[in-house]
């Protein structure tokens, strides 16, 4: 990676003029989010504070669902409740969601 990096921008699945996206700084990719209001002009934040790759919006835009060393996490695209997803408390891994077959 060079020394700033943006990659694998996906826009929200219902029409928020939203974009989440990686960035990197060196080795580590963060996911930002770019919102742009009806001039166009956009209002860029980052999301994720200890990692993320490959985002991926839900069906109903309400999470973002992110690799974060091979294991998948989620996210608000506000900010708020990251997590990691577990089944049987045991965590996914995975670069796959399934609903982004």
């Amino acid at each position: 990676m060079s020394e700033l990096d943006e990659f694998a921008p996906a826009w929200s699945p219902i029409g928020e003029r939203a974009l989440v996206y990686c960035r990197a700084e060196g080795e580590h990719a963060q996911l930002w989010l770019v919102k742009f209001d009806a001039d166009g002009k956009p209002v860029e934040r980052q999301l994720t504070k200890y990692g993320g790759q490959n985002p991926a919006w839900s069906p109903s835009g309400d999470r973002i669902i992110y690799e974060n060393n091979a294991q998948l996490w989620t996210i608000r695209p506000d900010g708020s409740d990251e997590m990691p997803i577990v089944v049987d408390d045991k965590p996914i891994f995975g670069l796959d969601p399934f609903w982004t077959r």
